[in-house]
């Protein structure tokens, strides 16, 4: 589609590069990852501990067992 971008490079503080396909911005009050709908292939795929609603990421902020990166509440 013209106009979207397909491919990004982010280049985070310390000078460490990713390059991504996409960016996933969403926004809610509901903080618990297993009722968003987003994420449940994710889950299914990659089962990973909760906590209180929330996905326990490694130090890079990764889901384990697959590059997928998550920030936020």
């Amino acid at each position: 589609m013209p106009g979207i971008k397909s491919h990004w490079q982010i280049r985070r503080e310390d000078g460490v590069e990713f390059d991504c396909d996409r960016i996933w911005l969403f926004t809610g009050t509901k903080l618990d990852i297993t009722l968003c709908s987003l994420l449940k292939e994710a889950l299914d795929a990659h089962p990973i501990e909760i906590v209180k609603g929330l996905s326990v990421l490694d130090k890079h902020l990764r889901w384990q067992g697959c590059e997928l990166f998550i920030m936020g509440g």
